[in-house]
């Protein structure tokens, strides 16, 4: 595909600005931004110099390719309201498979960027792996042409294998961060600030690629120090919610490492 082709950016949020950013450096070109609200459509079409509508019945329907780039809740609300004729569509969500198009669509598909995103971060996006699912082999080679020209990681999936890998990520970024949430307020109630874990944080982090994740587990649980863990819960009485997820996480690391070394 000609990476001159035209786009509309349907969407304003971080995922809609990061990927239009990326898909304007690599030469396509953004015909319009179609937001929720105009403040936010019209800073995004601001950025790629484009024209913007908060109306999907404004839309240019003369572009090459639309991507919807929305909360997953707004996706078949979107589809619906979209009349572009036979041209290529898909949207952005991992965890949202193709049937959401049913058969409106002659062209379409998932197009799922595996990163977290923030406006306020600057990103490579050559280094953010993108998983595609599509209606069919010339979707598919179109969406193909569009992701390699953006990023170096492009892998076809399907809707049963994108849902698993979705929930890793989720376990891998969204439940990782909530940890760092809850060991932000143990500390602060104790009047320490949150950047005396930051180095242990950042160690644990380069750490990883080193081996198997599972190799590099540290702590008590997967010590099996049972006295240590019943000091900590304990410890944690003053917050049940906090004192049942460690039991529980706790608890998985110990079973997790038992079945990886074969001593169950």
């Amino acid at each position: 595909m000609d990476p001159r082709q035209s786009f509309v950016i349907i969407g304003a949020g971080n995922v809609a600005s990061h990927l239009a950013g990326a898909l304007a450096s690599a030469a396509y070109r953004p015909l319009q931004v179609v937001g929720r609200s105009t403040s936010a459509a019209k800073e995004l079409a601001d950025t790629l110099d484009t024209t913007y509508t908060v109306s999907l019945n404004e839309i240019n329907t003369q572009a090459d390719f639309y991507v919807v780039a929305v909360n997953d809740d707004a996706i078949p609300k979107v589809l619906s309201g979209l009349k572009i004729n036979d041209k290529l569509v898909f949207h952005t969500s991992g965890s949202t498979g193709i049937s959401v198009f049913g058969n409106k669509f002659t062209r379409c598909g998932v197009f799922y960027p595996l990163q977290t995103f923030s406006k306020n971060r600057v990103l490579d996006f050559h280094e953010v792996p993108l998983f595609i699912e599509s209606s069919g082999p010339e979707a598919y080679e179109a969406m193909t042409e569009i992701a390699k020209n953006i990023s170096r990681y492009v892998r076809p999936v399907d809707s049963a294998l994108l849902e698993k890998i979705h929930i890793a990520a989720v376990f891998a970024c969204n439940f990782t961060n909530h940890m760092y949430v809850i060991a932000e307020d143990l500390v602060n109630e104790i009047q320490v600030p949150f950047e005396i874990l930051l180095p242990l944080i950042r160690e644990t982090f380069l750490k990883l690629g080193s081996g198997p994740p599972a190799s590099l587990q540290t702590g008590p649980a997967v010590r099996g120090d049972v006295k240590i863990i019943e000091k900590h819960r304990k410890s944690l009485e003053n917050h049940p919610e906090y004192q049942k997820i460690y039991t529980f996480v706790s608890q998985n690391i110990l079973e997790l490492h038992k079945k990886n070394t074969g001593n169950e």
